[in-house]
């Protein structure tokens, strides 16, 4: 259930707005003036990151706001007014944007480092007005008036990410411990992989909700030392006991009887929401023969 999720994040400023795949010859893609992007400095280490991306006559039309920081990131989804000239949107209780678009200086283009033969015109300019954010626990905070619109996160579109495909058969000597539980608008997952025992664990998780029109999404990665998980040969048992954002052990014991096959007090901090409970009934587990490899690649 976990895999392909942090693609999503990887690629979510790009996916906004348009993908082109680039011809022999160089051109200039246009940026529709509505398509608008801004960044800011949050508390505590976070980046605040909103793109806003019309769509007239669709539930498309809204705002994205990134907020995140190596191996944290939430993303909050909410339904707004935006045109070429102005942002309207409220984050369920934690933030309000209300901005208007002031442009400054003739359109440019931006090149593309990594696709010579594709360019972006776009209009340099400052959203000013409200922007203002208070996460979930206090986990950051932003409170501004303007914001410099950038380019950034549009010229992804064009430019390869890494990905870590995850590999599973019996001749495998890593093993992989997925489980996951609820509905769609309270989901959580867990996906820790190692390529051997011993060897680094990549960790992803996820935490998925839905409050009325506001969707949000937080998000955990990193990589932990091997003895954080431990398994048997034969996949019977394992032993989840990460430190960081994981707190407290979880066993998996694939012959216990349902309600004692994934149990201990293993809980997990998600930038926003803390000490949410990763064990018990509720939670679908599993454990495979597994590894992952690093690639790069692009995304269509």
């Amino acid at each position: 259930m976990a895999r392909g999720h942090w693609s999503k994040i990887a690629l979510i400023c790009g996916a906004l707005v348009l993908v082109w795949a680039a011809p022999a010859s160089a051109y200039v893609e246009t940026l529709p003036a509505a398509y608008s992007s801004f960044s800011l400095q949050g508390t505590h280490g976070y980046s605040f990151l909103v793109s806003a991306h019309p769509e007239e006559g669709s539930q498309d039309e809204g705002i994205r706001v990134l907020v995140y920081r190596k191996g944290s990131t939430a993303i909050y989804e909410v339904p707004a007014e935006v045109t070429g000239k102005k942002i309207e949107a409220r984050l369920g209780g934690v933030g309000r944007i209300s901005v208007e678009f002031h442009p400054r200086g003739k359109p440019r283009i931006a090149t593309i480092k990594c696709n010579r033969s594709a360019e972006l015109r776009y209009q340099p300019g400052v959203w000013m007005g409200r922007i203002e954010f208070k996460g979930e626990e206090a986990f950051s905070r932003v409170n501004a008036r303007s914001a410099k619109e950038i380019t950034w996160p549009l010229l992804l579109i064009a430019c390869p990410y890494i990905s870590e495909p995850e590999e599973v058969g019996a001749e495998l000597p890593g093993a992989r411990l997925e489980t996951w539980a609820g509905p769609k608008s309270h989901f959580i997952y867990l996906d820790a992989i190692t390529n051997r025992p011993g060897a680094p664990v990549k960790l992803f998780a996820g935490l998925s909700e839905q409050r009325g029109p506001l969707h949000v999404d937080r998000f955990v990665r990193g990589t932990y030392p091997g003895e954080g998980f431990t398994f048997d040969s034969n996949l019977d048992t394992a032993t989840l006991t990460l430190q960081g954002p994981l707190s407290g052990t979880a066993v998996y014991s694939r012959s216990a009887a349902p309600q004692e096959r994934w149990a201990g007090d293993l809980t997990i901090d998600f930038p926003g929401r803390a000490n949410v409970s990763l064990t018990g009934t509720r939670f679908h587990t599993s454990l495979d023969h597994a590894r992952y490899t690093r690639e790069k690649r692009y995304d269509e």
